[in-house]
């Protein structure tokens, strides 16, 4: 960055949070404005409701004058996805063809639907390491087009993890080599970060869960819900909550930090292998979810580390315009702010910078604009001068107008013809936009796979193993064996066989294994088939499944029921 001083907007799940730093040529950072904006009822918005949200908090921005120009944006998790890529030592255009490579396998970059980055390979045990991050294209562009309407330029865009971890390194250096969770509204942020090495992971916990746990417990909206926990989950609270609130506020946090350590500890054991040596006993803690009184605790019981507080502001200096944040129960400090300001600073051209590649043009335009009108004003002024310096040239002037005249004819005869064929090109690409709404309404898999992930969660300790799609004039060969009855050894069941509809012919095979944990060496018990039986009945309800059908169970393995089963999937959402 040219400027000394760099903005940063972290656009929330919940909220709109913007700084603006200076940063000395020592590197220091000094704090100048921050800005921080909750989305009212953002828990029920969909991507367009909270892109307008966002909107309207930046005209106010702009209204006020709080803040105007570049700024780099902080994408939430629940928008992007991250990848960790291993390859070895090879040189850097082979590395680049590597990692294109990956991004092709993963993300299908040809779609158009996804943006990707990557960041700098880092050296591992065995070769090298870089993180793959990509994000839809849609609402990236729609984001950034609210952003130039609003007065703000986007400068680059950035995944929340980055800036987190950027944060951490440059606040708590005393804790390298340990681990990071930035809690959301809607996701979490976990980072494992060993050395060069650098593990990350979006987990679907987030505050909304306290929430709307929290809802359910007091038959009340989220709304309600949600000044509840802020007022019994803070620190202080006068007058006190009642005691019902209170009691629903504890439950729901433990609920919560139960669920969060235990997927901290899966995390830990999927991600750190034997390539990487010891295990990380401190763990940072930020983000506005994690704000609830007690969840540390009840963090280090549930998922055995040690944890700490992430100080936003520990090695950041305030300008005698800011206040600091963070010193209010509901006012979040800018962790990923202060990152995103470091890596401002550090960043290669597009290393990790998910902005699209319009928009970086873009930008290059702007930061010339300055000279190019220097250009131009030379420009006109360059045919003039010699003319009232030499008046001898002022023939010669006249006589290559005359020689450029017929030509301009012929340019105004073009600009007609441009004006009628720009009329046909916009109906073509009216038609072309509808086209596009039509693929765009199938390609459902990210968030089918999303749904999945959810329902998975919800019923804990079940994991799949195999998701084909079936061609329509066959059925996937059982991989569970048929039973000879519907003993506790296997369980069959051809419910909701009768719903399958002539229409709907996309049909997806799913098989996987449920673990009962109360039963690890024998045969699994009941509650194992409740389980299993719920995860057919979310299965159900998605809106993405139109039925259920051969849906099979075995038990032979001890401590495990194998399922297999085939989901047909509604017409509607049909990929």
């Amino acid at each position: 960055m040219h400027s000394p001083h760099v903005m940063t907007m972290n656009f929330g799940a919940a909220h709109v949070a913007c700084a603006r730093f200076l940063r000395a040529a020592s590197g220091t950072l000094t704090l100048e404005k921050y800005a921080l904006e909750p989305l009212p009822g953002a828990a029920e918005m969909d991507d367009q409701e909270w892109l307008g949200a966002i909107s309207a908090v930046l005209g106010d921005f702009q209204a006020r004058g709080d803040f105007q120009g570049p700024g780099i944006l902080i994408l939430p998790g629940h928008l992007s996805m991250n990848r960790v890529v291993r390859m070895p030592r090879v040189e850097p255009a082979q590395m680049r063809r590597i990692v294109e490579f990956e991004a092709r396998q993963l993300f299908s970059p040809e779609s158009g639907e996804l943006v990707w980055s990557n960041s700098a390979a880092t050296p591992a045990d065995d070769g090298l390491e870089t993180v793959l991050s990509a994000v839809r294209r849609p609402v990236l562009e729609e984001l950034c087009s609210r952003m130039d309407a609003t007065g703000f330029t986007p400068a680059a865009a950035v995944p929340a993890w980055a800036a987190v971890c950027s944060a951490g390194e440059y606040n708590h250096p005393e804790a390298a080599g340990g681990m990071m969770l930035n809690v959301g509204a809607r996701t979490s942020h976990f980072i494992v970060s060993r050395g060069p090495r650098l593990l990350t992971r979006i987990i679907a916990l987030g505050g909304n869960m306290v929430t709307g746990r929290i809802a359910a417990e007091l038959e009340v909206d989220f709304a309600t819900a949600e000044r509840i926990k802020r007022k019994a989950g803070g620190a202080t609270s006068f007058p006190p909550p009642p005691p019902r609130e209170c009691m629903a506020v504890q439950l729901a946090t433990e609920e919560f930090a139960r669920r969060l350590g235990g997927e901290i500890a899966r995390s830990i054991a999927g991600l750190i292998d034997g390539n990487l040596a010891g295990r990380p006993s401190l763990l940072l803690l930020s983000g506005g979810g994690s704000r609830l009184e007690g969840l540390p605790s009840l963090l280090e019981k549930f998922a055995g580390f040690a944890i700490q507080r992430h100080e936003a502001l520990r090695r950041i200096e305030l300008g005698t315009a800011a206040a600091a944040p963070g010193t209010e129960p509901d006012v979040p400090p800018p962790v990923e702010l202060v990152g995103a300001a470091m890596l401002a600073s550090e960043m290669k051209p597009g290393e990790l910078d998910l902005l699209p590649a319009d928009w970086r043009r873009r930008r290059a335009l702007r930061r010339g604009r300055p000279l190019l009108a220097a250009a131009a004003v030379m420009a006109v002024m360059a045919p003039w001068l010699p003319m009232v310096v030499f008046d001898g040239r002022a023939d010669a002037a006249h006589r290559w107008l005359g020689e450029i005249a017929t030509p301009l004819k012929e340019m105004q005869q073009l600009e007609a013809r441009y004006l009628d064929e720009t009329g046909r090109l916009t109906e073509i690409n009216r038609r072309i936009s509808a086209l596009e709404r039509i693929h765009r309404a199938r390609t459902s898999w990210l968030e089918f796979l999303s749904d999945l992930q959810e329902r998975l969660t919800t019923v804990e300790h079940i994991w799949l193993e195999k998701l084909e799609v079936v061609a329509p004039d066959s059925r996937p060969a059982a991989s569970l064996p048929r039973p000879a009855s519907d003993g506790m050894g296997v369980m069959v069941s051809s419910r909701n066989a009768a719903r399958v509809t002539p229409d709907a012919t996309v049909r997806l095979c799913l098989a996987g294994s449920l673990f009962d944990p109360e039963h690890p060496s024998s045969t699994v018990g009941p509650g194992a088939y409740d389980r299993a039986k719920a995860f057919l009945s979310g299965l159900r309800e998605s809106p993405f499944v139109a039925t259920v059908e051969n849906s099979r169970f075995d038990a032979g393995r001890p401590g495990l029921l194998q399922f297999e089963v085939t989901v047909v999937v509604a017409p509607q959402r049909a990929f």
